[in-house]
């Protein structure tokens, strides 16, 4: 085999095998990610508090706004959590009521599990509520 041939051999890549490796590219990135998922959820209790929101009298979910309340948690950092979730096919989005839902059938109880939880965050004192950082930027007087 001549220089010439060896080098087009080289050259001629295989299209399937380049799409493999792309795909198992992307799948790494995205576990990576839900792993970082994973570990706000068990911090954050998120999943036991949609599971026992669900048991409610409605039983049809809950808005972000309503989970964050639930969880004493800011919004923006759930919806952007419950977007990953949905994006992920973790839990379920209805459209129409912007409402998620999601079924447990566990919550984790291990020693382990339970030495380490945290409080997501502490109610705040009444000179704290309503505080804005940059009231001005919101139409705001100042505090």
């Amino acid at each position: 085999m001549t220089k010439e041939e060896q080098r087009q051999e080289r050259q001629e890549v295989d299209p399937q095998k380049i799409e493999q490796f792309i795909s198992k590219v992307i799948n790494n990135l995205g576990a990576t990610s839900n792993v970082a998922l994973a570990f706000i959820e068990d911090k954050l209790d998120l999943y036991k508090a949609m599971a026992e929101a669900n048991k409610s009298a409605s039983g049809s979910g809950k808005t972000s706004k309503e989970l964050a309340r639930l969880t004493n948690t800011n919004e923006r950092y759930i919806r952007e959590w419950l977007a990953e979730q949905v994006c992920g096919g973790y839990i379920i989005y209805d459209s129409i009521g912007m409402k998620v839902s999601w079924h447990v059938t566990g919550i984790r109880k291990d020693p382990w599990a339970n030495a380490h939880r945290i409080q997501v965050e502490e109610d705040k004192q009444d000179k704290e509520r309503v505080h804005y950082m940059y009231p001005d930027l919101y139409g705001q007087l100042e505090a």
